[in-house]
């Protein structure tokens, strides 16, 4: 006894198999429009809003971290502000330039995977910025206009296991 779905999977592959040659003497093909049946109840729409909220409460979860990641980096550059390079140009005039990551232009995706020692990856995106002021000399570069020279965008993955983010 064959099932049902079995049964409306022949009907359908002999019907796309026998339209075009119904109308091959006339030099016309038929088009078919066939629907794809739905996961019921039981498959995907229980399972549905559990995975989504998930990878939302993930997502959050991703972005505190990304946000502390950035301030650790800030912190911890070998040229941060605290500790920015200090050189003599040729012509006489100083320069100081620092690194900064900037705040406001991460970008986080957390995308769900099927292992179960890493169920999930993230990938953060952030700008590295470089500033630069110059001057006469060496103390007022460091406490001048510092302006935007370089901007280099940065790719982070990081894979979430045993609770926290590596």
């Amino acid at each position: 006894m064959k099932s049902t779905a079995g049964m409306a999977f022949a009907a359908i592959l002999v019907a796309i198999l026998l339209v075009p040659t119904a109308h091959a003497d006339e030099g016309r093909t038929a088009t078919l429009d066939v629907a794809a049946a739905e996961p019921g109840k039981a498959q995907g729409e229980a399972l549905q809003p559990r995975v989504k909220d998930e990878l939302v409460k993930m997502h959050a979860h991703f972005k505190r971290f990304a946000k502390k990641r950035i301030a650790s980096l800030n912190r911890n550059h070998l040229h941060s502000r605290s500790r920015m390079k200090v050189e003599q140009m040729p012509n006489g005039h100083w320069r100081a330039r620092y690194h900064e990551y900037a705040t406001n232009t991460e970008r986080c995706r957390v995308r769900k995977k099927s292992s179960k020692q890493v169920p999930y990856t993230g990938t953060m995106i952030l700008e590295e910025r470089v500033y630069e002021s110059v001057a006469e000399t060496r103390t007022e570069c460091r406490t001048g206009d510092f302006s935007v020279v370089e901007r280099k965008p940065n790719y982070v993955i990081f894979r979430f296991q045993n609770g926290s983010w590596k």
